[in-house]
């Protein structure tokens, strides 16, 4: 699945769907397919999301492939019994979803490899992590094709923070 869907947004056959959707629905469209992991891992997720959001002009299944992908990370790379935030609010015209853990922490030189296919951190704790090291980089992908960029901060033996915006459903979105 990964390696189709970097196939077709490389070769440019790749097409976005925005539909109208509720944050809520994707919030717990993420946590469904998450939870069982971040459980096993005995790890706290906690949700903060602002009250009153309107809807979202999005691709439904691909802004929850993206965030899929970074709770999964989080809870892969953050040692059992940690804390993996998703916390989601208004950017302007934008909504803002931020994925944040207490995990090992990317160095400088590892988020600048972030993205590039197949490409892996060689730390012990991230080789014995399941991973293909495509699941980034078709994230990346996504999050430019709604417009976005994802910003990361990371301190090593601290954590790390993922976010990114998408478009608001206005009147002129069907």
């Amino acid at each position: 699945s990964d390696l189709a869907d970097i196939s077709r947004i490389e070769s440019g056959h790749f097409y976005m769907d925005p539909v109208r959707v509720t944050v809520q629905k994707i919030i717990e469209a993420v946590q469904d397919n998450t939870i069982l992991q971040i459980n096993d891992r005995s790890h706290t997720l906690t949700v903060e999301v602002e009250p009153d959001l309107p809807e979202l002009f999005v691709d439904y299944y691909r802004l929850l492939q993206a965030l899929t992908n970074l709770v999964s990370n989080a809870y892969k790379y953050t040692p059992d019994g940690g804390k993996i935030l998703l916390r989601v609010g208004r950017d302007g015209d934008r909504m803002r979803f931020t994925v944040r853990d207490t995990g090992i922490g990317l160095s400088p030189r590892q988020i600048a490899n972030l993205g590039r296919k197949f490409w892996r951190a060689e730390d012990e704790y991230t080789r014995n992590q399941p991973g293909t090291g495509l699941g980034f980089a078709i994230t990346t992908s996504l999050v430019r094709l709604m417009g976005s960029e994802i910003e990361i901060e990371s301190t090593v033996g601290e954590g790390s923070s993922f976010s990114f915006t998408v478009a608001i459903a206005n009147d002129t979105n069907d």
